[in-house]
């Protein structure tokens, strides 16, 4: 297993950072739609929000992953560790923004 120490608790801020970042912009998306109230049922407006700040999200979890990954060519475990994790942790952010935030909000105001 992965040891949780000083070298790896690194990776709280970074999730932490990385969840808000991919399920804040998209649901303020969705709330700003519901405000206008536009025509739109609640599932495209769930769409809308994904289409309109979903690119934005995709493209700061890919640099991040991006960046994050060269720690993975580091010999020592520490580092290594950090860079898996962190990768392994900005998807898993994303993909739960995608299976879970938006359908969830829009289920709530159905």
């Amino acid at each position: 297993g992965v040891p949780l120490n000083i070298a790896t608790a690194v990776i709280i801020p970074i999730v932490i950072a990385a969840a808000s970042d991919a399920n804040i912009y998209p649901a303020q998306e969705f709330f700003l739609l519901l405000q206008r109230s536009m025509v739109y049922d609640v599932r495209d407006r769930a769409a809308e929000a994904l289409r309109v700040r979903g690119k934005a999200v995709d493209i700061d979890c890919v640099g991040n992953a991006l960046v994050l990954s060269l720690l993975l060519l580091s010999s020592f475990s520490p580092v290594w560790h950090l860079g898996i994790l962190s990768c392994l942790a900005l998807w898993l952010s994303r993909e739960w923004s995608l299976t879970f935030t938006l359908p969830q909000l829009a289920r709530l105001y159905e």
